[in-house]
């Protein structure tokens, strides 16, 4: 790596580290449990994939000691704890035939795309993602167990998903 891309690593690490902590949500309306909230103009919103995305992105920059940056956020919980709050939260929502809503927005008590679905409405679904979250967070934390009571959920929102 040359010396300008090593600044420039640098440079984004510290301005991603300085910001990252905006992205953890507590609890919030139908969203009983911690999660990470990538976007601005959507504050309250948890989407499929942008979590992902933003969840892959900050695993990647833990520590050894589990930090970002050298820091744990301000809640007192881990980084992980937002990781699987939000997995945990799309699995609230899921509906008996398997269902999951790419998209739950915390202010409904019953989220718009589950009205659509029980209404018989053709929806885009929670993307294949939902196992991949897990496995990215399993492997970062070495922990599985938080997620294997999930088996037939999983199951479920495959054969819909299919």
């Amino acid at each position: 790596m040359t010396d300008r891309m090593e600044r420039d690593d640098r440079t984004l690490r510290s301005w991603i580290v300085e910001r990252v902590e905006g992205t953890l949500k507590e609890p919030v309306g139908c969203l009983k449990r911690p999660f990470i909230d990538p976007g601005s103009v959507y504050d309250g919103n948890l989407w499929d994939w942008d979590s992902f995305w933003a969840e892959y992105g900050l695993l990647n920059l833990l520590d050894a000691d589990g930090k970002v940056g050298g820091r744990q956020p301000v809640s007192g919980r881990s980084w992980l704890d937002y990781a699987r709050g939000g997995v945990e939260n799309f699995f609230d929502h899921q509906e008996e035939d398997g269902y999951i809503p790419m998209m739950v927005e915390a202010k409904d008590d019953v989220p718009y795309l589950i009205r659509k679905h029980r209404e018989g409405a053709l929806l885009n679904m929670h993307k294949p993602f939902l196992a991949r979250r897990i496995a990215l967070i399993s492997g970062f934390s070495g922990d599985f167990a938080w997620a294997s009571g999930r088996a037939d959920a999983l199951a479920a929102y495959f054969k819909r998903y299919r």
